[in-house]
C-alpha cells in the first residue's frame, strides 16, 4: 500500500474549510505530500493520475497528533484525471486534524497544496517524495531570473552535510551560450548562502544559471515584485527530469512556463494540455538546443486559447528543468511550482 502524507498545522482556531489539490503522475515509488493549514488560510490539494493502466483507488485518512484516526474518505481517480477536494467539507472534526495520509494502490503519487486568502495572498507547495528525509544535490539549477524594475529574484543554498562546500556558478544566456563561471564564498556546514540575484556577479546577459558544489546542497528560488504585492518560491532540488506535469493553469490570470535544457545536446520536448477529466486538448513539440532556455505563456506555445485546459504534461528525450508561475487576474496572487 502506497502512502501520501499531509501535515496540518498544529493549532487551528475558527477553522475555515480548506480546499486541497493533489496529483498522481509518473513516479515509480511512493511519494509523500505535506499539507500545512492554518485557521486563516484556505488550502487546496490536487491529484493527477499518470502512467497507470487503471484507476487509482485509495483513501484519505485524517489523524490527530497522537496518531488517532479521526475520519476517512475513499477516492478513485481515473487515468490522467485531475481531482481536488476540500478538507473542511470532506472530513468531520476538521479543527482537530493534524495530518492526513492518502493510501492507494498506485506505485506513485505526487501533487501540491495551495494556501490562500482570497484577494490577499496565496502560496503553492509542491509534493515531496519523502518526509523527514535529507534530500540534497551537488547541482542546483536556477532556470529563470528577473532583475527588472518590477521583479526581483532571490536564491538560497544550504549545506546540510558534514564538510565545507566549495561552490561554482555557471551562467548561460537564453540561447544557451555559456558565460564566465565564478566562485562564491564557501558554504560552511549548517550554513546558507542567501542573495538577491542583482547583487551577485552574474553578467547582465544571464538568463539562467547552474550551481555546482563539492557537497550536496538544498536550495530554493524566490520571485517577488518590488511593490510587495506578489511573492512565490519553489525548491530547486531534484527538479531535472524527462517527464512530469505543471499541475495548475490559472483560468482567469496568466501562466508562465519555463524550460531549460541543462545538457550539451538538443532536447525535444512534447507539451500537452489536459482537462480535469483527463482528456488531451492540444499537444505541441518544442526543441531546445543545448543549454537553451524557453519562457512563454501556454497560449503562445499552443498558438491559441487554452481556456478548456487545467494542467500541462511534458515529456522529453533529454533531462530538462522546468517550472511554472501563475498569477491571478487582479495581480495579487502568485504561485511558483516546479515540474512534478
Amino acid at each position: 500500500m502506497k502512502k501520501v502524507a499531509f501535515l496540518v498545522c498544529k493549532r487551528v482556531v475558527n477553522y475555515i474549510p480548506c480546499p486541497v489539490h493533489f496529483i498522481q503522475p509518473r513516479f515509480s515509488y511512493a511519494s509523500l505530500l505535506r499539507l500545512f493549514a492554518c485557521s486563516f488560510y484556505n488550502v487546496f490539494l490536487e491529484v493527477i493520475i499518470d502512467k497507470c493502466d487503471e484507476p487509482v483507488t485509495g483513501a484519505f485518512k485524517a489523524y490527530k497528533d497522537n496518531g488517532e484516526l479521526l475520519s476517512e474518505k475513499s477516492a478513485t481517480i481515473d487515468f490522467f484525471e485531475r481531482k481536488a477536494l476540500i478538507v473542511g467539507n470532506e472530513f468531520s472534526n476538521p479543527e482537530d486534524i493534524r495530518y492526513i495520509i492518502f493510501s492507494s494502490n498506485s506505485s506513485g503519487v505526487c501533487g501540491y497544496t495551495k494556501f490562500y486568502r482570497e484577494g490577499v495572498y496565496r502560496a503553492a507547495i509542491p509534493a515531496v517524495q519523502v518526509i523527514n528525509a535529507s534530500i540534497s544535490w551537488e547541482n542546483i539549477y536556477i532556470p529563470h531570473i528577473d532583475t527588472s524594475d518590477k521583479w526581483w529574484t532571490g536564491i538560497q543554498a544550504y549545506n546540510p552535510g558534514s564538510a565545507t562546500a566549495s561552490v561554482t556558478v555557471t551562467p548561460y544566456t537564453e540561447g544557451g551560450i555559456s558565460l564566465s563561471s565564478f566562485n562564491i564564498d564557501d558554504i560552511q556546514v549548517g550554513s546558507k548562502y542567501v542573495e538577491m540575484v542583482r547583487s551577485t556577479d552574474l553578467p547582465e546577459e544571464t538568463a539562467w544559471f547552474k550551481i555546482d558544489s563539492t557537497q550536496p546542497l538544498i536550495g530554493f528560488e524566490l520571485f517577488g515584485t518590488w511593490d510587495g504585492r506578489q511573492l512565490a518560491g519553489y525548491s530547486t532540488v531534484g527538479i531535472k527530469r524527462r517527464a512530469g506535469v505543471f499541475p495548475k493553469l490559472e483560468p482567469e490570470g496568466w501562466n508562465g512556463v519555463h524550460f531549460v535544457n541543462p545538457t550539451n545536446t538538443s532536447a525535444t520536448v512534447t507539451l500537452s494540455i489536459y482537462d480535469d477529466d483527463g482528456y488531451m486538448i492540444k499537444s505541441q513539440v518544442i526543441v531546445l538546443d543545448g543549454h537553451q532556455k524557453v519562457v512563454d505563456h501556454p497560449e503562445n506555445i499552443f498558438s491559441g486559447p487554452i481556456t478548456a485546459g487545467t494542467y500541462l504534461r511534458f515529456s522529453s528525450d533529454k533531462d530538462v528543468v522546468g517550472f511554472q508561475l501563475n498569477c491571478s487576474s487582479d495581480g495579487m496572487m502568485l504561485d511558483g511550482l516546479p515540474g512534478m
